[in-house]
């Protein structure tokens, strides 16, 4: 008679539906590295600093929704989401960038992650193409692959994403009969790679995107931590709001708990991704909470002091490379958002790094989870926002010893 936990296997290896099984699929064949004890210094996750996350005000917002609006907050809340949060979306888009948008160009949702996975269920589906920057956000990876979609990876530099690859991929697919559906693209602040997209960059995707009628997936999570550099309108504001969906997220600018983030694009668009959702909404309680804790007036000043927290812990980083790691990599300088992207000396591998800096409590996601083949070995990227200030030194020093190691160094 088999055991219980067979059982259990069976169950998973007969009902798992088949549009998750290639995410689950992909997850078990990603390379195993060290696990990190949990003492080490946390250069790991992209996580808001937690000194800077604004538990009273949140607190206050709360107080006054469940006084003011509770008949509203405890209830449903409809696909399209809180038409007064909605609104404030727009303005917030509009700050430098004037387009023609109302809260009908706008839906949210339960974080840029959930919008990700509205846009690729409501366009994506078996056999489609989707192209992807490598590296990439990982998550963006597993969501794509759900799709029993084939993932195709344009090379980027320092300036964005290689426009003539991603010309010659198109016109390679197209040949083929396949026509890629959308591009997702981090053009700002990059994760993992902490660049910002060149405009002419920017100019040059838009029109091979538009020529060949594929979809953009903006991804604007970090572009409001800027500190450093001068901006860059979104692919959103030069292409005039055609043809690009652009994600947003409280989770970098407020706190990552609330789970909120809205999509802003077309008005055809944007209906298309509420008619496809069957989650009832997102959370009108936490919704009309964001909205109260704006209405305050507190969240511009908020943002001013993350930039300021940010840019002095990037600086810290960037200085404590230069003295210790000089020797063993070379690393993006980014002007806001929360990574440093490392690229290792030839002979160095990423797994000896990371099997050293386990020993040396150091942790940080080594390069091969950012890429859709499991390249990336020679590359690693560290945070810098979750970590206290003072911690940073310590931490790159341990990752120097880790480096000094995986060098062969005694």
């Amino acid at each position: 008679m088999s055991s219980p936990a067979e059982r259990r296997g069976s169950w998973v290896a007969d009902h798992l539906a088949e549009m998750v099984s290639p995410a689950v699929r992909a997850l078990a064949e990603t390379p195993r590295f060290p696990l990190f004890p949990p003492d080490a210094v946390p250069f790991g996750g992209g996580l808001p600093d937690p000194d800077t996350l604004p538990h009273a005000g949140l607190a206050e917002a709360s107080v006054r929704v469940l006084r003011d609006e509770y008949r509203m907050a405890l209830q449903y809340g409809g696909i399209p989401g809180y038409s007064k949060l909605r609104d404030w979306v727009v303005k917030w888009t509009q700050r430098d960038e004037e387009l023609p948008l109302t809260a009908d160009n706008v839906a949210l949702q339960s974080g840029s992650a959930h919008g990700l996975h509205n846009v690729c269920e409501a366009f994506l589906g078996p056999g489609d193409v989707a192209l992807v920057e490598a590296p990439t956000y990982p998550g963006a990876l597993r969501t794509i692959r759900s799709r029993m979609a084939e993932i195709v990876s344009i090379p980027t530099d320092g300036g964005g994403i290689v426009t003539p690859a991603l010309e010659e991929a198109i016109t390679e697919r197209e040949a083929g009969g396949r026509r890629p559906k959308l591009l997702y693209t981090i053009p700002q602040f990059h994760n993992p790679a902490g660049t910002t997209m060149l405009r002419k960059r920017r100019e040059e995707l838009l029109e091979i995107c538009r020529r060949h009628h594929v979809l953009i997936v903006e991804d604007d999570a970090y572009g409001d931590l800027r500190f450093g550099g001068d901006p860059v309108p979104s692919l959103l504001t030069l292409s005039r709001g055609d043809g690009v969906l652009r994600l947003g997220t409280f989770s970098k600018i407020i706190a990552a708990g609330l789970r909120a983030g809205w999509t802003i694009g077309p008005r055809d668009l944007i209906d298309t991704l509420n008619r496809t959702r069957f989650d009832n909404g997102g959370s009108p309680f936490v919704q009309r909470i964001i909205a109260a804790y704006i209405d305050s007036g507190a969240l511009e000043p908020h943002v001013e002091v993350m930039c300021r927290v940010y840019g002095e812990k990037c600086a810290a980083m960037l200085a404590a490379l230069d003295r210790h790691c000089a020797p063993y990599a070379s690393w993006t300088r980014p002007d806001g958002g929360f990574f440093i992207w490392l690229t290792l000396r030839e002979g160095i591998d990423v797994r000896d790094v990371a099997r050293f800096a386990a020993q040396e409590k150091v942790a940080f996601f080594p390069g091969p989870m950012f890429f859709a083949n499991g390249d990336g070995s020679c590359h690693l990227r560290l945070a810098f926002s979750f970590v206290a200030l003072d911690l940073i030194e310590e931490g790159v020093r341990r990752l120097a010893r880790a480096l000094a190691r995986a060098a062969g160094e005694p």
